[in-house]
């Protein structure tokens, strides 16, 4: 896994939001809000298309939205054909106006990546999308993510142009 796989995930998400997603506009007198809300079926058909991308070594993607998190069950087919099923799990939340992604947990066969590997993995995604941000020169901010079991919703805040 990789920072790419959560970039190409937000892309996902959003790229469906514009087709079949509710999307709401509010303003106010500095700012405009874009908020899209996705139903759980948009957003695990954008989780199990990045898994299907390229050469992929996974199968029998399953994705679950619970509260704050998404949920991921699937199998890893390895070149020598070995399959080992197993699941992780990540959670993404608004700070500072950038989007910040960590993972939870991480569990594939009994291979577990113990809490240091996923704390150096967490750092090393959130200098990704802060220095990602830096270029943002829109001035767009994320400014709130909300999971449920049902939805995943994001809002992005741009200055309004006079």
């Amino acid at each position: 896994m990789n920072t790419k796989f959560f970039v190409l995930l937000l892309t996902a998400v959003l790229s469906i939001a514009a087709c079949q997603g509710n999307i709401r506009l509010q303003q106010d007198e500095n700012f405009n809000y874009l908020t899209v809300t996705l139903p759980e079926r948009e957003v695990a058909n954008a989780v199990e298309n990045i898994f299907a991308s390229g050469n992929s070594q996974w199968r029998n993607v399953d994705v679950d939205l619970r509260p704050g998190q998404i949920f991921v069950r699937a199998e890893h087919v390895a070149n020598t054909g070995a399959v080992t099923p197993g699941s992780l799990s990540f959670r993404a939340w608004a700070q500072d106006g950038i989007l910040q992604l960590a993972v939870n947990s991480f569990d594939f066969g009994g291979l577990s990546a113990n809490q240091t590997g996923i704390d150096n993995f967490n750092q090393q995604l959130a200098a990704n999308l802060a220095r990602a941000a830096a270029n943002n020169r829109n001035q767009a901010e994320v400014t709130a993510i909300l999971i449920t079991d049902d939805s995943f919703a994001i809002t992005i805040r741009t200055p309004r142009r006079r």
